[in-house]
């Protein structure tokens, strides 16, 4: 049985598993032949479903024409999520038998698990793995990835008793949940739909207006991670730009999080995971005990991942 933690996000899909881990971005186009005209264009990353052929990840945002974008309350049941996921589960390795742990935001959680359990499991079958499933909460990761080891032992008995609120800031929704002796606490739950892509939306519209140069969302995104621009063959530093915005998603957030937390007195620790949580880390100063994990992004599938080795060793 191999252990396998796949943490599809609507900005990066990113996955973990013995031995290796990575993440693409969370993009599928249309696949198209002949594009190199003479130059090696590299492996195209390539998937089939239904006999549809689509590029995803970094080689549909360089070369296909369209991207299917589908931000919706049914995305799990697209074909455009399927291809994500079966990119997925080949970088991953497909073994014969897998246990597969996975993530839904706080808001679609309680009705989404079971046909999401179903999708992967079907989606794995195709493939030719036999796979069990399991879903949790997509913050409940970032919890796991300190609470275990990559063993699937206890990494810290501590956190097992512990009152932890989880700050998860993805790429379109900010999830908050608060644990209680690894216990979900229900009257603190909470998504918000302001992620990173409303900061990026900001800030590129920035970029045009102060540069004239026009950057789509992605390429906004690793602008504003190297804080600069090229214009006219010179660098162009946008880190004064690109903090006002920042500051302003951060100020928004902290407002949510007060309505749940109050002043967060209760919570012996908060925890602020996500690819939004390395952009804005600078900025989030709003609870004292809070701290952002080491490489935020990838916690979420890194703990999905332990919890699969404990469910291997079970």
């Amino acid at each position: 049985m191999q252990p396998i933690g796949i943490d599809i996000g609507y900005g990066n899909v990113k996955f973990h598993t013995v031995g290796t881990s990575g993440s693409f971005p969370a993009l599928v186009g249309n696949y198209q032949e002949n594009l190199s005209i003479g130059l090696d264009r590299g492996t195209l990353e390539n998937v089939e479903i239904g006999g549809e052929k689509f590029l995803v990840g970094e080689s549909a945002k360089k070369h296909s024409s369209r991207i299917y974008t589908t931000r919706c309350r049914d995305w799990i049941d697209t074909i455009h999520y399927q291809a994500l996921l079966k990119h997925a589960l080949t970088r991953a390795g497909v073994p014969q038998q897998a246990v597969i742990t996975t993530g839904l935001p706080v808001e679609y959680y309680r009705t989404d698990k079971e046909r999401l359990a179903a999708i992967i499991t079907d989606a794995a079958v195709k493939a030719g793995v036999g796979a069990t499933v399991q879903v949790l909460p997509q913050p409940v990761g970032a919890f796991f990835s300190l609470l275990f080891n990559e063993d699937g032992s206890v990494l810290d008995p501590a956190m097992a008793s512990m009152r932890v609120g989880i700050l998860d800031i993805g790429y379109y929704t900010t999830d908050l949940i608060t644990l209680d002796s690894v216990t979900v606490v229900e009257k603190q739950l909470a998504s918000f739909e302001n992620g990173v892509s409303t900061v990026l939306e900001a800030i590129r519209k920035d970029i045009f207006d102060t540069y004239k140069l026009q950057l789509d969302i992605h390429r906004t995104e690793e602008a504003v991670r190297r804080g600069k621009v090229q214009v006219y063959g010179t660098e162009q530093d946008i880190r004064s730009l690109t903090a006002k915005r920042l500051m302003e998603l951060e100020a928004e957030i902290q407002a949510q999080a007060q309505v749940v937390w109050g002043n967060g007195a209760d919570l012996d620790r908060i925890v602020l995971a996500g690819g939004g949580a390395a952009l804005l880390a600078p900025y989030l100063k709003f609870y004292r005990h809070a701290t952002v994990l080491r490489d935020p992004a990838a916690a979420n599938a890194v703990g999905f991942f332990r919890n699969s080795v404990r469910k291997c060793r079970c």
